[in-house]
């Protein structure tokens, strides 16, 4: 610990989710349980968070299959991504020797940190990515 505390500034994860093709893209309607989960996680991003999304008027998209995705409904990647700045209370955690994921995450979520699945349907709210496919890759 006493060596890992002080040679960390950061600690990320990531996952590739697929993008949704542009040239098949339509909107959706989501079920009302995956809406609600939905909800619940972008309700867990902190109030005056510079990346909190407007609820009221969420849009969401899916691919329907073209030949540009050869009926997929996808074409190509990008990352959905978690970034930890590493500060003095996380710091004094992990010099204690009492270190919690869970912890560490509700740390950085206080100091502003997005989690993964919070990242992802930030860009399934842009059209880049299903609610489907973040869920596929974040549980």
């Amino acid at each position: 610990p006493f060596l890992l505390a002080p040679a960390l500034n950061a600690i990320m994860g990531q996952r590739l989710v697929r993008r949704i093709c542009e040239n098949c893209k339509q909107e959706i309607t989501l079920e009302k349980e995956q809406l609600d989960r939905v909800t619940q996680i972008l309700n867990a991003i902190p109030d005056g968070h510079p990346d909190k999304p407007d609820l009221t008027t969420m849009k969401f998209h899916k691919g329907v299959g073209c030949d540009t995705c050869h009926g997929i409904g996808y074409k190509g990647r990008i990352g959905i991504y978690e970034i930890m700045i590493m500060t003095p209370e996380i710091e004094k955690m992990i010099l204690g020797g009492r270190v919690s994921e869970y912890d560490m995450q509700e740390i950085g979520i206080k100091n502003g940190m997005l989690t993964m699945a919070q990242d992802g349907i930030l860009k399934a709210l842009k059209g880049i990515t299903s609610v489907d496919e973040v869920f596929r890759v974040s549980e």
